[in-house]
């Protein structure tokens, strides 16, 4: 893990700690972290990202996951028949060996194969069983 991201991250955290104080509610990326846990999700999970994880890659910081491999989600994964299952298959296996996909932006009508990630608006989808 690069210490640039971690260390901006660090200090982000602090001088918001210091200016809403250390009782102010909890970030997405912590919301997020949380919900992987209280799914199942231990640190050292493989995951690909259906999304941009860029944006807020703290996420998988907290949760101690490892992206490996990332994927722009698909306008609408229930386009057309059978078109989510290719797309799942090709984010999921593309050598990634992924044990889960999160995607962090839900169409309007997910499958029930995807489970929210608490109110953050994330969906998780395991790919294997859980370690």
């Amino acid at each position: 893990m690069a210490a640039g991201p971690v260390l901006a991250g660090a200090i982000r955290n602090t001088a918001l700690d210091i200016v809403e104080g250390p009782g102010r509610a909890p970030t997405l990326a912590q919301r997020v972290a949380s919900a992987l846990r209280a799914q199942g999700i231990a640190p050292g999970t493989r995951i690909a990202v259906a999304g941009n994880s860029f944006a807020e890659p703290s996420w998988a910081q907290l949760a101690r996951v490892q992206i490996v491999a990332e994927a722009p989600p698909p306008e609408s994964i229930e386009a057309a028949p059978g078109a989510a299952s290719r797309w799942f298959e090709c984010l999921s296996g593309a050598g990634s060996a992924a044990d889960a996909v999160v995607l962090t932006d839900m169409p309007a009508s997910p499958s029930p194969d995807w489970l929210p990630l608490g109110d953050t608006g994330y969906h998780l989808r395991r790919v294997r069983p859980a370690r």
